[in-house]
C-alpha cells in the first residue's frame, strides 16, 4: 500500500488499537522501547546542542503523545514548544489524556500544513514504516525544519 490507501489503513489501524497501544508495545518489546526512547532523546541537548532553550518541535506520529509529553518534562527547565501531530485521531484522544496542556493536530506527514522553516526540531520515533510515502514525507519533515 501507498499513498492515500496507506494512510486509510494506518489511520484506521491506530485508531482500533490506540487504548491499548502503550501496554501492547512495552509487552512486545519487553520494555526496550522505552529505553531506546530514553537513550535517544536524552542526548538532544547538552553536548549536541540540537536543543536550545525556547525551541520549537515537531513530533511526526506522536501517537499516544509519549515522547511529546517526555519532552516537556525531561527538558521543563527549556521552555520548549513542543507540537504532536499523527494521522490517528484516537491516538491523538489518548495523547490529550495523558498531557492535556500538549498541543496535537491531526495531519498527514506526506502534506504537512506548517509554513517551510517552522520548527527548530522535528521528531518521529518508530514511525517511518507507516508513512504513506517514505520520500514525500522526509521530504516535508525535512522542508518545515529551519536550516541549523
Amino acid at each position: 500500500l501507498r499513498g492515500k490507501d496507506k494512510l486509510a489503513f494506518v489511520s484506521d489501524m491506530f485508531d482500533r488499537v490506540a487504548p491499548t497501544y502503550d501496554l501492547l508495545n512495552h509487552f512486545i518489546s519487553l520494555g526496550n522501547t522505552t529505553i531506546w526512547r530514553l537513550l535517544a532523546l536524552t542526548r538532544l541537548a547538552g553536548r549536541t546542542g540540537v536543543l536550545k532553550p525556547g525551541s520549537k518541535i515537531l513530533d511526526v506520529g506522536c501517537g499516544t503523545g509519549w515522547v511529546t509529553w517526555f519532552f516537556g518534562w525531561y527538558y521543563r527547565g527549556m521552555a520548549l514548544d513542543v507540537e504532536g501531530m499523527d494521522c490517528s485521531k484516537v491516538m491523538l484522544d489518548e495523547a490529550r489524556k495523558v498531557n492535556p496542556g500538549a498541543k496535537f493536530t491531526l495531519g498527514d506527514v506526506c502534506d504537512l500544513q506548517y509554513e517551510t522553516d517552522s520548527f527548530d526540531v522535528v521528531t518521529t520515533v518508530y514511525t517511518l514504516r507507516n508513512f504513506p510515502d517514505l520520500d514525500k514525507g522526509m521530504g516535508e519533515m525535512y522542508r518545515v525544519t529551519k536550516p541549523s
